[in-house]
Order: C-alpha cells, then sequence, then structure tokens
C-alpha cells in the first residue's frame, strides 16, 4: 500500500502515524481499524468504536460521521456564485 492509498483522514490527522498495510486477514483488519481510530484519537481528540466500524451498517456511518462533521466545519463556506 503506498501513501496515496492509505486513508486519506488518518493522514491529514497524524502523517507519521503506522497504518497496517495488509488487509488479507480478520486480525489484520482489526489492527487497520484500531490504527486508524488511533490515530485520529490522539490528534482529533474523537474517540471512534471500532466495533461498529468493523461491522460496516449505520452505527459505523455514525462513527464515520463525527470525523466528518469536525472537518465539514473547518473548511470555509464557498458559494458558487
Amino acid at each position: 500500500m503506498t501513501d496515496a492509498d492509505q486513508p486519506l483522514l488518518p493522514r491529514r490527522y497524524e502523517p507519521t502515524a503506522h497504518i497496517p498495510e495488509s488487509l488479507e486477514t480478520e486480525s489484520a483488519r482489526v489492527a487497520f481499524l484500531t490504527a486508524v481510530c488511533a490515530a485520529i484519537a490522539s490528534k482529533a481528540r474523537i474517540l471512534l468504536k471500532t466495533k461498529h466500524l468493523y461491522a460496516a451498517d449505520g452505527r459505523a456511518v455514525k462513527e464515520m460521521l463525527k470525523v466528518a462533521r469536525v472537518i465539514y466545519k473547518c473548511v470555509p463556506e464557498t458559494r458558487a456564485e
């Protein structure tokens, strides 16, 4: 996995965070989600529930919205006029 392939949000919050490259096994996917959540928690102080993210259902969307809301508030309002 290259830098361009790594998730955008963790790289924005913590460029030096070690994100596992392999997602082939269940334990590797859990390690990946744990590393991503730790990177976001360390810089943005947003606690994400890895169990909900791993389930990839409606609760996962709610967890991702925690990060998306913060980013949305930080982006300056632009108007197409």
